[in-house]
């Protein structure tokens, strides 16, 4: 969301006083400053950009002032921010290095960003349409299901559930709209390194396996050591879960919210990132077994 400054905003003011009366006699510095509230010296630097970018004229004399350089119908909003913040914009020279790619809404919409980040994407449209509708037809209908008029909280007791679950809900969504775990962290991959406890001891296959985890970019949707994307389950016991068939099948086929990754990976880089997956779980907690299989009796 783009946010304008407060020189922008005083820039709008001048020029919709200017525009306001086309026929009234031209506007000094002092007389906008007195009409719009502004402090002179504000006044003054704003209309030196608004007329260096073309959209006034100033006239000189005892009658002189400040005019429209063109008819009000022809001056656009744009033209007017960009003659204050310039043709680049209010956030600066574009960076291309910045792929933060979740815009949040202002805090008090933040659940309903939740609601529609988590149903799927054909509700959107659906709900919103729909939504205010039958909430305002509840509404009304309130009076004609319960109508006898009891205040007392204590007389109503699934009117308390009801509006302890609304409050409970919303206020879940509104904290997951916050840190949205169902969105890639895209500079995870580069950002959090592999936890130097998961590199110690490893074999030359299973260090190969945890640098594709990084340069593969399975940080982004997946945690390492607590740092990384929270889409995907965390891989620090990734090997108490699945066995190693298992994990090489759900690299390639995917599954859930998992792409398939076998067209992206030769036999060698599942081989390692497996490798490197079947040696995370935590320490005395034995790895996951096929339960085909029996199991390996303990050593006495």
């Amino acid at each position: 969301m783009v946010r304008l400054g407060k020189l922008t905003d005083y820039g709008l003011v001048l020029m919709t006083c200017i525009a306001r009366d086309q026929g009234a006699p031209r506007r000094t510095a002092r007389d906008l400053a007195r009409e719009s509230k502004l402090p002179l010296s504000t006044v003054s630097k704003l209309l030196k950009e608004l007329l260096q970018s073309g959209l006034l004229v100033s006239h000189r004399g005892i009658k002189g002032g400040y005019i429209l350089a063109r008819d009000p119908h022809q001056i656009s909003v744009i033209d007017m921010i960009a003659a204050i913040e310039g043709p680049i914009g209010p956030n600066g020279q574009p960076d291309p290095t910045i792929i933060q790619t979740v815009p949040r809404p202002d805090f008090f919409f933040l659940w309903l960003f939740s609601i529609f980040a988590l149903l799927p994407p054909w509700t959107e449209t659906f709900l919103m349409l729909t939504g205010p509708v039958a909430v305002i037809g509840l509404l009304f209908a309130v009076p004609f299901i319960s109508g006898t008029g009891e205040k007392s909280w204590e007389r109503r007791p699934m009117s308390v559930v009801i509006v302890i679950l609304a409050v409970t809900l919303v206020g879940t969504l509104t904290w997951l709209g916050t840190f949205s775990p169902w969105s890639p962290v895209m500079d995870a991959w580069s950002a959090a390194p592999t936890p130097a406890d998961d590199l110690k001891g490893r074999t030359p296959l299973e260090l190969q396996g945890a640098l594709l985890v990084q340069s593969k970019q399975c940080r982004n949707c997946h945690s390492l050591g607590g740092e990384g994307g929270l889409r995907g389950p965390a891989l620090d016991d990734t090997a108490t879960r699945l066995t190693p068939d298992q994990i090489v099948r759900q690299i390639i086929q995917g599954g859930g919210n998992m792409p398939a990754y076998g067209k992206n990976l030769s036999p060698a880089e599942v081989n390692a990132i497996v490798a490197f997956l079947s040696t995370m779980h935590p320490h005395g907690q034995p790895p996951a077994r096929d339960s085909a299989q029996p199991a390996v009796p303990a050593s006495q």
